[in-house]
């Protein structure tokens, strides 16, 4: 296979996606385990859910080619630029994602089963429909992007408690900014495209702004929740709120100038403050025995 297939077919899976989905499962595998606990299970959680996200983000390649082919944003994605076939995307999809499940069946518990194909489901065929329907699509994207951590949670055999239901809380409410910012910087893009976001219900970027702020905030609590719903040690605490609290004031500045310089601040603060706010809390639960 040629190097741009190669990296055409990578693009299908949406690499940075898949990555925090994979991250976000791994962070709910290692709360609940409170450390590692069984390392081949830790792979094989993180495993399959990186392998099903990747199979859902090509499906939704293939489901959204056609307004990906107006927008500019998208115009040189595999399929609209041509070099992957709308039906290779979906069988490389549907591949992925069907060996993600057998491999999930046949070595998880079936609650982590039954989050992996919720959180696939929701996404293919809620999600991805509801953007040219609703606005209120964003809250139904958020859905399979939290779902992940349930999943590693009950990967470890544990019953889903507090601490799972506040792990699950920061990544629903972490999503509402990260995506609202983008609506907001490619909301001409997003028309052309025929997406029904709030960017383009109330073009001003006001109302995106005011939300975003509050699920900001709401994520800094749910942080904070989390932070005595397990336990954790100062290292989690205090690096969490440091940077929740970062990213509830960008999100604060863009509520004060809904312009797409602000915007754009908010989305890069997004991806900053998730991998920080996971990574310190698995670094902090790993630590604790020592």
């Amino acid at each position: 296979m040629q190097k741009a297939a190669m990296n055409a077919y990578l693009e299908l899976t949406k690499p940075g996606i898949t990555l925090f989905i994979g991250i976000s499962a791994a962070a709910g595998y290692v709360t609940a385990a409170r450390g590692l606990g069984d390392p081949v299970d830790f792979v094989t959680a993180t495993a399959t859910t990186m392998l099903m996200s990747a199979g859902a983000a090509a499906l939704n390649h293939y489901a959204e080619r056609e307004g990906d082919a107006r927008m500019r944003r998208t115009s040189r994605r595999p399929i609209p630029s041509g070099t992957i076939s709308a039906h290779a995307a979906a069988t490389f999809g549907w591949s992925l994602s069907t060996l993600g499940l057998l491999l999930a069946v046949a070595l998880l518990p079936f609650p982590a089963v039954v989050f992996l194909a919720l959180s696939h489901i929701s996404y293919v065929y809620l999600y991805t429909p509801l953007k040219r329907r609703t606005a209120f699509c964003t809250l139904a994207g958020a859905i399979p992007g939290a779902l992940p951590v349930l999943a590693g949670w009950t990967a470890t055999g544990q019953p889903v408690g507090p601490a799972a239901i506040a792990l699950t809380g920061v990544l629903f409410m972490w999503q509402i900014p990260h995506f609202l910012a983008i609506g907001c910087m490619s909301r001409d893009d997003y028309a052309r495209a025929g997406c029904v976001l709030l960017s383009i219900v109330e073009p001003t970027g006001r109302a995106s702004a005011r939300v975003s702020f509050a699920y900001a905030v709401a994520m800094m609590v749910c942080a904070g929740v989390l932070a005595i719903a397990a336990d954790t040690g100062v290292l989690y605490t205090g690096i969490a709120t440091v940077a929740t609290a970062g990213y509830a004031g960008a999100a604060w500045r863009f509520a004060n100038d809904a312009g797409r310089t602000e915007a754009r601040r908010l989305f890069f603060s997004s991806l900053l403050v998730l991998p920080v706010v996971l990574c310190a809390l698995m670094v902090d639960l790993l630590l604790l025995p020592l």
